[in-house]
């Protein structure tokens, strides 16, 4: 596994004055106000701070968004948010892998979109598969964060909570940068008989199915590892159901399904 990415970047942006979003959807920045609710900056022109939300960096759009914030990240008098070749290289590439799939983009756009050398994204990363490794790393803490705050962020009893999964969900799936799960969309690319990419997505789904199993356990449901897996299964229907169709609505199914599922499991 690759050590954490770290939050820091190297882009010259003038927070105090308006930016074109285009302008700044070329550098890879979001602001506020022209994201629905996952930003990949949080932006206060008043005192030039920027606030990041999660420990892989800075938040990209489409995963991690509405936590809650520790720290702010001091930039300069000029507004100047200094980033490194590797944060710069892990959100190109996850812009790129996310949109257009990991087989269809190169490493010389790669390079090119994070604007660095070849000879940097290979001493980072080692290859391109290595650099595939570290964005779902990343983007998979930054995602469990945002799912399970969505989950447990408003407190109440366990049962409760589970059943925000539909709700958060359809969140996710209404953003216009919803691109599906990155890890099922690099497994889906991968060659079958190599375990690497299909190690790092069950990895990721262990983590989440080990909160959901706690929750089920707290809500007394009967056989809440399975339960657990049952909830997981919808979700991960869900995330392709509503990639294929660009449905969001798609998460309300899923919601009732849960809710279904819930209930048997509770006894009603």
């Amino acid at each position: 596994m690759h050590e954490p990415c770290q939050p820091v970047a190297r882009q010259k942006v003038e927070w105090n004055q308006e930016i074109p979003r285009w302008q700044l959807e070329t550098k890879g920045l979001f602001p506020l106000k022209s994201r629905s609710t996952l930003p990949e900056f949080w932006a206060r022109p008043g005192n030039r701070t920027v606030v990041p939300l999660n420990d892989c960096g800075w938040v990209r759009p489409g995963l991690s968004g509405g936590m809650d914030v520790a720290h702010a990240a001091p930039v300069s008098q000029a507004g100047e948010i200094t980033a490194s070749p590797r944060e710069r290289l892990i959100t190109a590439a996850t812009r790129l892998f996310c949109r257009y799939g990991v087989n269809s983009v190169g490493v010389d756009d790669i390079v090119a979109a994070a604007g660095t050398a070849k000879t940097t994204l290979y001493r980072l990363f080692r290859s391109k598969d290595g650099l595939v490794e570290a964005v779902l790393e990343c983007e998979g803490r930054a995602w469990r964060a945002w799912f399970l705050a969505e989950i447990d962020g408003a407190g109440g009893p366990a049962l409760a909570r589970l059943h925000r999964i539909g709700p958060a969900l359809r969140l996710w799936f209404a953003r216009e940068d919803f691109y599906g799960c990155p890890f099922i969309n690099a497994v889906a690319e991968s060659d079958k008989a190599d375990n690497r990419m299909r190690s790092l997505a069950i990895a990721h789904k262990k983590v989440v199915l080990e909160r959901l199993a706690t929750l089920c356990g707290e809500a007394g449901l009967k056989q809440p590892t399975d339960v657990a897996h049952s909830l997981g299964l919808i979700i991960d229907g869900a995330i392709v159901a509503a990639l294929v169709t660009g449905d969001a609505s798609v998460a309300d199914t899923a919601g009732r399904s849960c809710a279904a599922i819930l209930s048997e499991a509770k006894g009603g």
